[in-house]
C-alpha cells in the first residue's frame, strides 16, 4: 500500500512530523510513504523548493525515524489526481492522507479533480475538529474514508510559523520552541530562509560598514546628512517596509532615505522617497513633520533625520509595492508591530503621543 501526503511544508512544524509518525506505525513490510512537496505554479512560497524537500527529509530520518526504504519525498507540481494517475500504480493501492482542514476543502470541491479523488481513492484522514456529528461529507459522493485521532501538535500551522520568522530576522529558537524542531530552526537560520540573518550577519554587516567607510571617504560625503523617514498609516494600520541592505537588513523600518540635491525641500524628498519604495504618490504638502532627531541611530555615520507623517487614503493601501530598497511592503496594526530597526519604534511612540 502506497500512503500518499502533499503539501508545500514552507516550513516543516511538529504537526506534520507527528502526522509522520503516525502514518510510519501503519506501514508493513511493503508499504511506503509517499510525500510529495508542492510547487503550484500560481502561489508564492516563502522557502525554494529543493530547502523544502531537505527539511523533510531530515525531519523524515532524525526524527521520524523512517529508513530510507519507507519514504520517497519528492518535487510535485502537478495536481494531486493527476499525480496519482500518472504513478503506475493501481487506485486500490493507494490511500490518500490529508488533515481535516483540507478534508473539508475537499468535500467543498476546492480541490481540482476532488470529485474523481473521492470516487477513485481511499482516504486517511487526521481528525482534530470534528465529531461524528459534524465532520464534512461529500454531496453525492461515497467515499471510502478513514478518520484517525490523538496525533499531537495537529493545530500548529506553517502560516503561523511564517508570521513569526517575518517579524523577527534574528529569531531564537525559545520564538518557535514547541512549533518546529530545533533542527529545523538551525536548517533555516544556517540557510536565512524566512528573511533570517544568518549566523554571519554581524560579520556581513562589519564588512559592509567598513566598505561604506571607505566610500565616504573616496568621494568627500560630509557628515551630518540629512534623511527623512515616512509614518503611512489609516487608522490603526501603519505601512512598513523591509530592508534589502544593510543596515538592519531584512528589519521591518519606516519608510526613508537620503535627502538629493534635486529635492526641492524637506517634504519632497519625503514624498520622493514614500514614492520609489512603496510606488505610492501623494502630494509633498500632505506630509506633515513630526519630529527631527539627531542622535547616532545610524551606524554608517551621523544623520540628521526628519520624520513625516501621512495618511494614506484606503483606496491606495492594497496598491503598496515594496520598490528599490525594500523587499516588501505591509501594513500592521500600529498595537501588533514586529521588530522594528534603526529608531523607527521612537517615531511612532512620538507620533502615537502627538496624536493623543
Amino acid at each position: 500500500m502506497i500512503y500518499y501526503y502533499a503539501g508545500s511544508f514552507d516550513p516543516i512544524t511538529f504537526a506534520h512530523i507527528d502526522f509522520f509518525k503516525t502514518l510510519s506505525d501503519r506501514l508493513h513490510a511493503e508499504d511506503k510513504l509517499w510525500i510529495g512537496v508542492m510547487n503550484e505554479a500560481e502561489k508564492e512560497y516563502m522557502a525554494p523548493l529543493e530547502n523544502r524537500v531537505d527539511m523533510i527529509n531530515d525531519a523524515m530520518i532524525t526524527k521520524v525515524k523512517c529508513e530510507s526504504d519507507e519514504f520517497m519525498c519528492f518535487e510535485q507540481s502537478t495536481n494531486a489526481y493527476k499525480f496519482l494517475q500518472d504513478s503506475g500504480y493501481k487506485e486500490t493501492e493507494i490511500t490518500v492522507c490529508v488533515g481535516d482542514d483540507e478534508w473539508g476543502k475537499i468535500c467543498s470541491g476546492k480541490w481540482v479533480n476532488w470529485d474523481l479523488l473521492l470516487k477513485h481513492y481511499e482516504f486517511l484522514v487526521v481528525d482534530r475538529n470534528y465529531t461524528n456529528e459534524n465532520r464534512p461529507m461529500p454531496k453525492g459522493i461515497t467515499p471510502k474514508v478513514n478518520f484517525i485521532s490523538g496525533v499531537e501538535n495537529v493545530a500548529i500551522s506553517s502560516t503561523q510559523i511564517r508570521d513569526i520568522l517575518s517579524r523577527n530576522p534574528d529569531c531564537h529558537y525559545d520564538d518557535l520552541k514547541g512549533l518546529i524542531s530545533h533542527q529545523t530552526f538551525r536548517y533555516i537560520k544556517n540557510n536565512e530562509l524566512y528573511w533570517q540573518n544568518g549566523n554571519d550577519y554581524a560579520d556581513q554587516e562589519k564588512k559592509f560598514l567598513a566598505d561604506y567607510e571607505k566610500k565616504k571617504k573616496e568621494n568627500n560625503w560630509s557628515e551630518p546628512s540629512v534623511t527623512t523617514d515616512v509614518l503611512a498609516y489609516n487608522g490603526d494600520e501603519i505601512l512598513l517596509i523591509r530592508r534589502k541592505n544593510f543596515p538592519y537588513r531584512n528589519y521591518w523600518c519606516l519608510v526613508g532615505g537620503f535627502m538629493e540635491k534635486s529635492d526641492a525641500d524637506l517634504n519632497y524628498g519625503a514624498a520622493r522617497e514614500f514614492k520609489e519604495e512603496t510606488t505610492l504618490e501623494i502630494e509633498p504638502s500632505k506630509f506633515h513633520q513630526i519630529k527631527a532627531y539627531g542622535h547616532d541611530f545610524d551606524p554608517r555615520m551621523k544623520i540628521v533625520d526628519v520624520a513625516f507623517s501621512v495618511r494614506v487614503p484606503k483606496n491606495m493601501m492594497k496598491k503598496a509595492i515594496g520598490s528599490d530598497d525594500a523587499a516588501e511592503a505591509r501594513w500592521f496594526n500600529i498595537n501588533d508591530l514586529p521588530n522594528l530597526g534603526f529608531h523607527h519604534k521612537q517615531i511612532i511612540e512620538d507620533w502615537k503621543n502627538g496624536n493623543e
